[in-house]
């Protein structure tokens, strides 16, 4: 299962990546191709959204910025219920992984930090 992770720069120099909730798309079975791609941007979003509220808590100096982890993890990670707003996309608590199981660091440009703000 492909699981979006907000998370802040500074912690992509930690052992393990961050645990905390992230975001899936699950589509129903029979979904064609197009709308799961629909989802998994939807999740993306999702995870960029929580992403600034890290960066906004943060005390790190650094410029902030979306930054998503995208994990593939085992389809045994729970799930919960469905994002508000975002049918298909559903919350997946505490999510543990390690950094071979990364697909993707999806991060802002430095030039994007003034928007981010």
């Amino acid at each position: 299962m492909r699981v979006y992770l907000p998370a802040l720069p500074s912690e992509l120099a930690e052992p393990t990546p961050p645990v905390r909730d992230g975001f899936a798309a699950l589509p129903a079975a029979e979904a064609p191709k197009d709308d799961i791609e629909v989802l998994e941007d939807d999740a993306q979003s999702e995870a960029a959204l929580a992403s600034l509220v890290l960066a906004r808590e943060s005390a790190s100096p650094q410029a902030p910025a979306r930054l998503v982890l995208a994990l593939d993890v085992p389809d045994s990670h729970a799930v919960a219920g469905q994002v508000e707003g975002a049918p298909g996309v559903h919350l997946v608590p505490g999510v543990r992984a390690q950094w071979g199981d990364a697909a993707a660091i999806l991060a802002d440009g430095a030039g994007a930090a003034p928007a981010v703000r």
